[in-house]
């Protein structure tokens, strides 16, 4: 639990608001705007609440099994690639909003700023290589990838809470699935 707060708080906790928002956008009947309306109001809905508490639990005790495992290297891993996948998400959607924190940062990166985004990842399968991290690391470059099309396709296109929810489905991932491989 103390890994996940220290996380959150790193964040300011954006990346949960987000998730809450976008879990709220979901289960809200309606068009896209009135999916974008959910999503900029303040207070957070039961959908949001489960999607937290949901993530909470699984991330706290996927943590607790590869810290166990004494093999932190998904520790380092799942931050970097929940952060590949917002920066996937700005450079091949489109901003749901003109005025949004997505459509301040959303670029097209050049050939540059996919080698910025390759690195990390490389380096993570260097440390250490093997089979099962290398699993690991294709499976969240996929979830990371396409982690936010459930909710831009609802919305019209990426917004900050949708980044936010793209880290923490694509950390939640990697951190389950490296618990359930014996912490990688």
């Amino acid at each position: 639990m103390i890994v996940v707060g220290a996380w959150g708080a790193l964040s300011g906790f954006l990346h949960w608001d987000g998730l809450a928002d976008c879990a709220d956008a979901l289960g809200v009947r309606g068009d896209a705007a009135r999916r974008l309306a959910v999503m900029r109001e303040s207070g957070i809905g039961a959908f949001g609440v489960v999607a937290i508490v949901l993530v909470v639990l699984l991330q706290a005790s996927a943590l607790a099994a590869v810290l166990e495992s004494g093999d932190w290297w998904a520790i380092g891993a799942a931050p970097v690639l929940g952060r590949l996948g917002a920066a996937l998400a700005l450079m091949f959607r489109a901003p749901a909003r003109p005025d949004g924190l997505a459509a301040r940062y959303a670029s097209r990166a050049g050939f540059g700023g996919l080698v910025a985004m390759a690195v990390p990842v490389l380096v993570l399968l260097a440390i250490g290589p093997n089979g099962t991290r290398a699993g690991i690391l294709a499976g969240g470059v996929f979830v990371a990838a396409l982690a936010p099309g459930a909710v831009t396709r609802r919305i019209g296109g990426v917004t900050g809470d949708v980044l936010g929810a793209t880290v923490l489905a694509t950390e939640t991932f990697v951190l389950v699935i490296a618990a359930m491989t014996g912490g990688a």
